[in-house]
């Protein structure tokens, strides 16, 4: 969750002005001189990780929760009511948020422009091309994942699905079906297929355990690098998505760092923080405080981009205020946490 948060703080745009995420270069308004198109490759890879290794660490809990010949329909039904309950109220009031605070209230929009239409279609932008794409993408994903549960102990599955995310990675470059990676919901199923085999196969996890460091960081090193190669070139031929998440190099690279995790325990250093209890509420608002503070960044704008800015000072002001969102959200979920209303955060 850290990861997933420090890429959305990349973005801090202007609440009130209209958000067309549809066919806008995500890092475009990060290339107003050389030293910050250089610099921004390098500051969004390392981060990139989060989402591959989500799928993988779903996968590893559920293989552990359910072996093959059991029915995984009863607990996807508790993972709708568990994660989807609380995944709806988080979206809706963000929704409703933006249509009511930031479009009717300041006069962006009237009533008679609140059609079935247009109300769909802003439904189908604020789930899309927010983060709020990541748990519906993933339920969508476990449905799809189960309907062939029984064959999950099958390396043929493993193979189908890894084919189907390396498609989805070449198509990056062809475009024959959507490219962003928050729309291709099948290309993460190979990741759920691998966590659950890995549950199977302890074996593995105790070989990856008892591989050497220098290894293991250098495969780190080395496909962030390829990563960013990769990233650079897709920017450099005007693509969609050039920090896509299921380019075939970031898939080489979130594998390998979680590899890295497996063999180093940081979580156990990290005393204040309960992932279990409060990564999901984390994901659920953290967008609210990523738009506070843009909305309150006129009383400290030195935190927004500007073009004056080197690679280097936009690369600190990056992880500043990934520090200070991250921290307020987390202070909201734990205290959250301590009242009734817990179950809004899927506890």
């Amino acid at each position: 969750m850290l990861s997933i948060v420090y890429e959305h703080c990349l973005d801090l745009h202007d609440p009130n002005t209209p958000a067309n995420y549809v066919n806008l270069n995500p890092n475009g308004h990060f290339v107003e001189n050389i030293s910050q198109a250089q610099a921004m490759p390098w500051i969004v890879q390392p981060m990139k990780f989060g989402t591959i290794c989500f799928f993988l660490i779903s996968g590893y809990l559920l293989g552990k929760h359910l072996t093959s010949d059991q029915s995984p329909w009863s607990y996807y039904r508790r993972r709708l009511r568990v994660v989807g309950i609380p995944f709806l109220i988080a979206f809706g009031l963000y929704f409703l948020k933006h249509l009511g605070v930031y479009g009717l209230l300041i006069g962006r929009y009237d009533l008679s422009m609140l059609t079935p239409d247009f109300i769909q279609n802003k439904i189908w932008i604020t789930l899309f091309m927010s983060s709020y794409w990541f748990i519906f993408s993933f339920l969508i994903a476990l449905g799809l994942f189960f309907v062939f549960w029984r064959h999950s102990d099958s390396t043929l599955y493993g193979l189908v699905t890894g084919l189907i995310a390396v498609f989805y990675s070449v198509n990056i470059y062809f475009g024959w079906i959507e490219q962003r990676h928050n729309l291709a919901m099948p290309a993460y199923l190979f990741y759920l297929w691998l966590g659950v085999w890995l549950s199977r196969h302890e074996n593995v996890i105790t070989y990856i355990q008892k591989m050497p460091n220098k290894w293991l960081v250098g495969s780190v090193v080395l496909f962030l690098c390829l990563a960013v190669v990769e990233s650079k070139y897709l920017w450099s031929i005007n693509s969609v998505s050039p920090f896509n998440t299921i380019r075939l190099s970031n898939q080489l690279f979130s594998m390998s760092f979680f590899a890295l995790l497996l063999k180093n325990d940081f979580s156990s250093k990290l005393v204040w923080l309960n992932p279990r209890s409060e990564s999901f509420g984390i994901y659920l608002y953290h967008l609210y405080f990523i738009e506070a503070f843009s909305i309150f960044s006129t009383y400290f704008s030195f935190m927004l981009y500007s073009v004056d800015y080197t690679g280097l000072a936009l690369a600190g002001i990056t992880i500043l205020r990934w520090i200070i969102i991250y921290t307020l959200t987390l202070m909201f979920v734990k205290l959250v946490n301590q009242t009734r209303f817990r179950w809004l955060l899927g506890n």
